[in-house]
């Protein structure tokens, strides 16, 4: 789903934009994302409040750079028609949707490996390493788990997925193998689902770290330089998608 370009052409101070977006049925069960997405500039000039069949969603405020953002509207959602809706509040020069909005359904997963509970907050030096609780805030260079993965994961997909409240993961590294978001090094939105699945080593014990993109090019081993603040998660998985 995306809004219609030609409903934001006129320029007013105040407006509001709305988009029927058909539900189908089958994706009743699955998680429901809300997404809004721009490369460098802002997604709306200047301010954007976003609703779903009347309760508000998100406040966007206009920045620049790296904008990723999704949010999970389940709840907010039924099979059948929905409307969504932009209130834009322009700047002094010009207003409107600029980025794209849409919606997608994460298919169910199954088996899962929850990676909530004790994970390792590496420090600066890459040595010195704390634990720390998920879900949970941590300073660090980066967050570390090693997981058992079952042998008999073996040939099936899997997905690493997990939710934050701020864009901050730059890459996941599996194995000593890094994902990025791209190749600028922009951070991963808030609800993230990655296909992991030729990098894991079922049967045997894996290490999972996660990166701030702050951190991912850091050369120096002074801790104030090379850790970053707030690495906050609210939720982090393993599992392969349900089979009907």
């Amino acid at each position: 789903m995306e809004f219609a370009r030609s409903q934001a052409q006129r320029f007013s101070r105040h407006r509001a934009l709305s988009n029927q977006v058909q539900c189908p049925a089958h994706v009743d069960g699955q998680r429901i994302l809300f997404n809004l997405f721009n490369w460098d500039t802002p997604i709306v000039y200047d301010i954007g409040d976003f609703y779903i069949n009347g309760q508000k969603v998100f406040t966007y405020k206009s920045h620049g750079w790296s904008q990723t953002y999704n949010f999970d509207v389940t709840t907010l959602v039924h099979p059948g028609e929905n409307i969504v809706t932009l209130k834009d509040t322009a700047g002094p020069k010009m207003g409107g949707l600029s980025g794209s909005v849409w919606m997608e359904a994460w298919p169910q997963m199954s088996p899962v490996i929850d990676l909530n509970g004790t994970w390792q907050a590496v420090k600066g030096d890459r040595i010195t390493a704390a634990d720390i609780a998920i879900p949970g805030t941590a300073t660090a260079r980066f967050l570390r788990k090693a997981v058992q993965i079952p042998s008999d994961w073996k040939g099936k997909t899997t997905f690493l997925e997990w939710a934050s409240k701020e864009q901050w993961v730059g890459c996941v590294v599996i194995n000593g193998i890094p994902i990025t978001n791209n190749a600028y090094a922009h951070p991963f939105g808030l609800w993230v689902r990655v296909n992991i699945t030729h990098l894991l080593k079922p049967g045997e014990n894996n290490i999972i770290e996660v990166w701030p993109f702050r951190t991912m090019t850091a050369q120096s081993s002074n801790s104030e330089n090379s850790e970053g603040n707030n690495l906050q998660l609210n939720e982090i998985r393993l599992g392969c998608p349900a089979t009907p």
